[in-house]
């Protein structure tokens, strides 16, 4: 097997036709496949929702491209377009109006990030091709043109940046040729953010998120300080269950950050096969982000303990009061009242300045919507501590078993709602199978955002599961029998490096096949 590296023209070699390049194969199995467009690679069946109702060329009909080439000083024809001495740059080309109108079709969260990429993969390969006319070189050169100078050189170690994910800085074409003028109309938005963006003023907006979080973040010690006092004067089961959920919220916090602060020591996302192949045995946690979800774990369980003594002690409460033998009385007067109520006020407008930081940061609310819910949280346990208190101080007699009742249900409220926290992470830990939508959606990078997609004939397995907060996906492709083993490793790269560049995503492995390849099991 030949050891070249991928170039655009030594697809030649592999193929004389585009339309080859992902040539249909017969598989014993193919029920379990789907068809999707022409020039793409089959999918598994389990697939099938994110090209159902999918219709190509009503889509496509708005990404027509021209079909004039002005390359040159005279107009060419369309398939004699200088680009298009490269077959797989070609190739490209000509499915990305399936592509872009796939990406619209489906239903994503982050759509335009796939979009975005795409492009900028586009124009990079782009940059790197001639706008004059050139002769198509030998199966073995690899085109740079990054200079006159290394037009038709030899390179063993370059390859063609559609299967590259090292990208330079790219900069406005000077002159914009017809493929120009096409990406501009495909990627309008995109083109626009990369070469015109507009002057926007975010400075305010990132100030004002940071001012809540470190008001959200202050306040909880200040409001700790002062629900203490209003337990030791109140003498209150209710309040005194406000005060150690508060208490927990902030060392909650403290133990999440230092398990963000461990996990910052292991292997930087997307770095692992930088990490492989340099042998850096300088690392001393290869899944440190797995500390985070330890962490929650971990004071998951502390929770829950500290909830269930506190409930068992509410519970001990009401039947002393049942007993007639339980006589200290709540002493819930407008001390310990003023300050619950500058808690639940404090933190409603914590609240609401938090949702308008999120809203205004909407690339990036995570912090701001998880401070948001807190003080959410926060105002419910006050107000029901609040009321419990009041009822048991203002109605006496009977009413006196609001407080421990009041107090019972915060606890079982803490306990559940860590508790469901402390399974979502075991789940997590140990490889819950990742959901449907976000399969889909790195499906859907996998044929339409990654170029590398036209030397792929089927997908034939795509599994992804949890890993800590973040997901592991293994993939089998299938190519050409006659591709090389160097060719092979590039595309295995890339599909790599892109998976594991993208948020959310730790590791990827790649299993490449071909039809002449088989799978014996025990």
């Amino acid at each position: 097997m030949s050891s070249q590296r991928i170039n655009f023209n030594a697809m030649k070699a592999v193929v004389s036709h585009n339309d080859d390049l992902v040539e249909t194969q017969e598989y014993s199995n193919s029920e379990n496949y789907i068809e999707t467009t022409e020039g793409m690679p089959r999918i598994p069946k389990k697939f099938k929702n994110i090209y159902l109702g999918f219709d190509s060329e009503k889509y496509e009909a708005m990404y027509k491209p021209e079909h004039i080439c002005d390359c040159s000083k005279q107009q060419n024809e369309y398939e004699n377009c200088p680009h298009f001495a490269d077959t797989a740059f070609q190739t490209l080309f000509e499915v990305l109006p399936k592509r872009l109108a796939h990406i619209d079709f489906v239903d994503s969260e982050n759509k335009s990030d796939i979009r975005m990429k795409l492009f900028v993969q586009v124009m990079t390969a782009l940059e790197q091709l001639p706008c004059e006319p050139v002769v198509k070189l030998n199966n073995d050169v690899v085109i740079t043109h990054q200079n006159d100078s290394n037009v038709g050189k030899k390179s063993k170690k370059s390859k063609p940046l559609i299967i590259s994910t090292i990208h330079q800085a790219i900069q406005r074409p000077k002159r914009e040729c017809h493929i120009h003028r096409d990406l501009k109309k495909m990627f309008a938005e995109e083109w626009e953010k990369l070469f015109d963006p507009k002057p926007v003023v975010e400075q305010n907006n990132k100030r004002c998120g940071t001012i809540m979080i470190n008001l959200s973040f202050i306040s909880s010690f200040v409001l700790l300080f002062i629900i203490v006092i209003a337990v030791v004067v109140s003498k209150s089961m209710s309040i005194l269950a406000t005060a150690m959920d508060l208490m927990l919220e902030i060392l909650s916090g403290i133990v999440l950050f230092i398990a963000t602060r461990l996990a910052a020591k292991g292997i930087k996302n997307g770095q692992y096969q930088r990490t492989l192949h340099e042998n850096d045995n300088n690392v001393k946690y290869i899944y440190a982000r797995r500390y985070e979800s330890l962490g929650v774990l971990g004071f998951s369980c502390i929770m829950g303990t500290c909830s269930i003594g506190l409930g068992a002690k509410c519970l001990i409460q009401i039947v002393q009061i049942i007993k007639g033998e339980y006589h200290r009385a709540v002493i819930f007067n407008a001390l310990p009242m003023a300050i619950v109520l500058i808690t639940i006020f404090l933190k409603i407008f914590l609240l609401i300045g938090c949702q308008i930081a999120a809203n205004r940061n909407p690339h990036n609310p995570d912090s701001y919507t998880t401070y948001r819910d807190d003080h959410r949280n926060d105002i419910l346990t006050n107000t029901i501590g609040f009321l419990g208190a009041t009822l048991a101080y203002q109605l006496k007699g009977k009413w006196c078993y609001c407080d421990p009742i009041a107090s019972f249900i915060l606890c079982m409220y803490i306990m559940f709602s860590w508790g469901s926290s402390a399974v979502e992470q075991m789940k997590q830990l140990a490889g819950h199978r990742t959901e449907e939508k976000v399969m889909n959606e790195m499906m859907v990078r996998l044929v339409d955002q990654m170029p590398c997609s036209i030397y792929i004939t089927a997908v034939e397995g795509f599994i992804g599961y949890s890993s800590g907060q973040q997901n592991v996906f293994e993939i089998r492709i299938n190519v050409q029998n006659n591709i090389t083993l160097a060719k092979g490793h590039d595309i295995c790269q890339y599909i790599q490096n892109t998976f594991e560049e993208t948020l959310g995503v730790e590791r990827c492995y790649v299993h490449i096949e071909t039809d002449e390849c088989v799978n014996e099991f025990e």
